[in-house]
């Protein structure tokens, strides 16, 4: 079969970078996968180490039969969490950049780079985003730029964009580049937010602290999902918008990201095959 081979490894993919740089790429291909199941592209963590959640996945990659695909954001070509976790939107001094500059769009030409590989049938991905991973995919399915996704999966967030237009951007929606017909369509996009119900560490060394009124969000990321999910119901409703969105709990789980990608992985497997 065409494209990626068999197993496990690591490929450096040209041209996908905002700048038009090349980016690691950290994929397995299960033995059994055929070119019409489902694609998982993943969205590592705050230590930027894909491969590690690759790893995680080989297992349940090859017991589901789904295709990983693992993008590396480095640390070199993505410093700090302005430029991964939030999105690369705005400059340091806080202007909206170009959207062709946002990070966000390294998914879209990730897929298709793979696609023009050969050997896959679909024309959409799930994506899964966990811990600094999941700031960045619930960004960027708010903000519209994931367009051929089949299923979006946040998990263990611990910062989340506050859905009130009253609130500056980029913690909140008031001059936000996004309208009230784009927030509807974002509404409208199958995703689920996965949240640990243990991972309920409010000294946690990597939650974030300080930033767009993360304290009344709640004091850990298990509450700080459950503040989000009852404020896009609210914003829904406000708007008169479809909620297409939904929880998932996964109980006895805290900031793991193997933990949550057993559990996420047979979701996978019954609402996209």
């Amino acid at each position: 079969m065409a494209g990626l081979p068999a197993g496990s490894g690591r490929l450096e993919l040209p041209g996908v970078a905002p700048d038009g740089a090349s980016m690691p790429l950290w994929f397995h291909r299960p033995a059994g996968w055929t070119a019409s199941r489902p694609v998982v592209v993943l969205l590592h963590g705050l230590n930027r180490d894909a491969d590690a959640y690759r790893d995680n996945w080989v297992a349940l990659s090859e017991q589901h039969r789904l295709l990983v695909l693992t993008p590396e954001f480095s640390h070199a070509q993505f410093p700090g969490s302005e430029t991964y976790n939030f999105g690369n939107m705005v400059d340091s001094g806080g202007a909206l950049r170009d959207r062709a500059q946002w990070s966000f769009g390294v998914i879209e030409r990730v897929f298709d780079a793979v696609r023009a590989m050969g050997g896959l049938e679909r024309n959409g991905y799930v994506i899964f985003g966990h811990s600094a991973g999941a700031q960045f995919t619930h960004r960027a399915l708010l903000f519209g730029t994931l367009e051929r996704a089949e299923l979006v999966i946040s998990a263990n967030a611990g910062a989340y964009v506050r859905l009130d237009p009253s609130i500056p951007f980029i913690g909140g929606l008031k001059g936000a580049p996004l309208d009230e017909a784009g927030e509807r369509r974002a509404y409208r996009q199958r995703a689920i937010f996965m949240l640990g119900d243990a991972d309920n560490d409010p000294n946690h060394p990597n939650l974030p602290r300080g930033r767009f009124e993360l304290d009344e969000q709640g004091p850990h990321r298990f509450a700080r999902g459950q503040y989000f999910l009852k404020s896009a119901e609210a914003r829904a409703t406000a708007l008169g918008a479809m909620l297409a969105w939904r929880q998932v709990v996964v109980p006895g789980v805290a900031h793991d990201n193997a933990g949550m990608a057993k559990a996420a992985a047979p979701l996978i497997a019954a609402e996209v095959a």
